[in-house]
């Protein structure tokens, strides 16, 4: 179990072995317990079936939290001019 006030993170590798423990129960309330073992909500177990259905394994890579930086005027001409200053180099 984790401690307390810790938020756990799972590796790719280890959800991609979670969700297919699940896939493998067969006989009905067989998956009621994994996710009591593994010490995660079933509604989490739900949704990384999910992504892996629509997306594959790199869906169950982790992402930086928090809002994408917004670009400003000048980032964005950056952006714009780069493949140019690529070809004269």
């Amino acid at each position: 179990m984790p401690k307390p006030g810790k938020r756990r993170k799972l590796s790719t590798a280890e959800k991609l072995r979670i969700v297919r423990q699940a896939a493998a129960c067969t006989q009905r309330g067989d998956i009621e317990p994994l996710p009591r073992r593994e010490g995660i909500y079933s509604s989490l177990l739900t949704a990384w079936r999910k992504q892996l259905a629509l997306h594959g394994s790199e869906a169950l890579a982790g992402r930086k939290p928090g809002r994408k930086p917004k670009q400003d005027a000048k980032d964005r001409r950056v952006a714009e001019l780069a493949p140019r200053r690529a070809l004269l180099a």
